[in-house]
């Protein structure tokens, strides 16, 4: 990937601009909202999601451009028989844009889930021989593992939707059985980052919710305008009440974890241990949400 990444020069790939980064987001209220989840947002939940994208799409074009595969993932590598050359496929949708991107591609595979302590090795390993190297990966890893992060989920989203195109136009059904993978992906990232929060309201229960009180309201005979302020209230009702289910929970887990961190360091907890996550399936909600 360095190599490639070194070679970078522009004019000669097409450029990864706002333009191509929005039509690729575009994806995941088309395919995935809309044909695989049957959810039609307002326009209120619309507003919500553009706003996110616009902040998604500027955190990411404020890295410096290289080379990037766009697909830059295990399948699409192929090792030499002397072991002297990494060999790449499927590089024709290759463009100029953000040196976080394949790096997030190789560490969030479309097809194979890792740990989270192996993906943030491999970033750091690559971080430091980018550096090495002379690439524009910044002094701060911190920094720069966000931005790859931020990365990650524009492809999250942009590949939910392709798969569930592929589902729903193309007949291609397997694709679906990936999905949950990658909402888990774009649902951990938005957890993490303020910013991001929004988008966790945007959830299928929280969709049929609205839409259920939205009839409610017309069954009882309140006119239009009535019927979107009062669904328009409701959201967001529901959607505070979500995030301070989420901030509770994330306070719950950060002691958890810290008191696995003191037990680790007194050697009572020795094993690897995941508090919550392998038990809870991301996709499940409060009956409110």
């Amino acid at each position: 990937m360095i190599v490639w990444q070194k070679a970078s020069r522009a004019g000669v790939l097409p450029p990864y601009d706002h333009a191509l980064l929005r039509r690729e987001l575009a994806l995941f209220p088309q395919w995935y909202i809309a044909q695989h989840r049957q959810v039609t947002l307002d326009e209120a939940q619309r507003k919500v999601l553009d706003a996110a994208f616009e902040t998604i799409i500027a955190e990411n074009l404020a890295w410096p451009s290289v080379y990037v595969h766009r697909d830059y993932m295990p399948r699409n590598l192929m090792a030499s028989l002397n072991g002297s050359a990494l060999g790449v496929l499927d590089f024709q949708d290759a463009v100029y844009g953000p040196i976080t991107y394949d790096i997030a591609s190789l560490v969030r595979d479309a097809f194979l889930s890792w740990d989270e302590d192996f993906c943030l090795d491999v970033v750091v390993r690559y971080w430091q021989q980018a550096r090495a190297a002379g690439l524009p990966v910044g002094d701060d890893f911190g920094v720069f593992y966000r931005a790859v992060e931020w990365m990650g989920l524009q492809r999250h989203l942009k590949i939910l939707g392709i798969f569930c195109r592929l589902k729903h136009r193309d007949g291609k059904p397997a694709y679906a059985a990936d999905l949950p993978r990658f909402f888990a992906y774009a649902t951990k990232v938005a957890l993490r980052y303020r910013e991001l929060k929004p988008l966790i309201g945007l959830t299928k229960r929280q969709g049929r919710a609205v839409l259920a009180f939205r009839q409610r309201q017309v069954d009882a005979g309140r006119t239009r305008d009535q019927v979107q302020a009062q669904a328009a209230r409701y959201a967001e009702r529901l959607k505070r009440q979500r995030a301070e289910m989420i901030a509770r929970t994330e306070l719950a887990f950060a002691h958890v974890q810290g008191n696995v961190q003191g037990w680790r360091e007194t050697g009572e907890v020795v094993a690897k241990l995941s508090i919550l996550g392998d038990l809870h399936n991301i996709e499940d909600e409060c009956d409110q949400c």
